[in-house]
């Protein structure tokens, strides 16, 4: 279940990015740069994903008071 799929395309976007660029000369900066945007794309998904987990929670808490 992915729940930022925006999130998801883009890492797998930079992901692939950086698996291409890393055959060519200079390659390893481009794998650096793609690296570390995957992994701060990455936590802004794990940090939407966890927003999402606690507004269904609180949602879920609200209806069961109604």
């Amino acid at each position: 279940w992915v729940s930022s799929p925006h999130y998801f395309c883009e890492i797998l976007i930079y992901a692939s990015i950086g698996f291409l660029l890393v055959h060519v000369p200079e390659g390893w900066r481009w794998l650096q740069v793609t690296t570390f945007v995957t992994v701060t794309v990455g936590y802004s998904a794990l940090q939407t994903h966890s927003w999402y987990d606690a507004f269904a929670m609180v949602a879920s808490l609200a209806s069961c008071t109604s």
